[in-house]
């Protein structure tokens, strides 16, 4: 309803493949995400969690799973 109000200067596309479980909080540090998941199981966790121990915030896991089968060849049973 606004669009002529609505300005967007710069747009980055960020990509995490999981193989440096350090990259996200690095790079939040150097101000690149505004937010980053942290990994208990990492080397860096400790010093992390001193770091920002106010500003963690703790959620459950999500352990969900998903199974989807589609049939793409149906026939009619006769």
């Amino acid at each position: 309803w606004d669009a002529k109000n609505v300005f967007v200067d710069d747009v980055k596309l960020t990509y995490y493949d999981g193989s440096d479980q350090d990259a996200l909080v690095r790079n939040f540090t150097d101000g690149a995400y505004s937010y980053a998941r942290l990994y208990p199981n990492s080397s860096s966790f400790e010093g992390i969690k001193e770091k920002y121990k106010d500003d963690i915030i703790y959620s459950m896991q999500d352990a969900t799973s998903y199974y989807w089968n589609f049939n793409l060849d149906r026939q009619a049973y006769k």
